[in-house]
């Protein structure tokens, strides 16, 4: 991940400047979540969601739905309380060039254009960076970036693994009714 070696960069006696500029214009960007459910909304009051005869499984369709609103909670928040907070630091405090190189070619929706690095950045990262105190907020905010990561890649496994499980009660369910149909 590369928040965890933008992490690994800062605790170097000797910091890389290019690498962690690189990193740090890469894990500093918002992720999104955002729950997908008219066709649940549908079901439910259509009444086809009567239609499954199994309370179990009824059940874990509506869990599954909340636990979709539920990681879009979680992420927003730690957009909000977390990410926001890191993004704001690098504005203030150009610890990033965003991963642009001298005269990087970009591209844009009127074509391609030249995009050059501040000659002097690397420079004056490097000089940012010998402040313990720069160098210990910038820790703590990819630190925070680390612990969200891990969040958010938690919550997204537990909900495939759900996906998962409930694709096949349905299968089951679906095959049971054919042979009793």
């Amino acid at each position: 991940m590369e928040s965890e070696k933008a992490l690994r960069i800062l605790n170097e006696s000797s910091i890389n400047t290019d690498s962690l500029s690189f990193l740090l214009g890469k894990i500093s960007t918002r992720k999104s979540f955002v729950p997908y459910g008219p066709i649940f909304e549908e079901m439910k009051y259509s009444g086809i969601l009567s239609l499954i005869r199994s309370v179990s499984l009824k059940n874990r369709i509506t869990q599954l739905y909340e636990e979709m609103e539920y990681i879009s909670f979680v992420i927003s928040e730690n957009n909000d309380r977390f990410m926001d907070g890191l993004i704001l630091f690098l504005m203030e405090n150009p610890f990033s060039d965003y991963g642009l190189k001298t005269n990087s070619t970009l591209r844009s929706i009127s074509g391609e254009y030249d995009a050059p690095s501040f000659k002097n950045a690397h420079s004056i990262q490097a000089e940012m960076l010998s402040d313990d105190k720069m160098r210990f907020k910038l820790h703590n905010h990819v630190s925070n970036r680390v612990s969200v990561t891990a969040v958010h890649v938690q919550l997204y496994g537990d909900f495939l693994i759900e996906t998962i499980a409930l694709e096949t009660a349905i299968k089951e369910e679906l095959d049971q009714r054919r042979k009793k149909d």
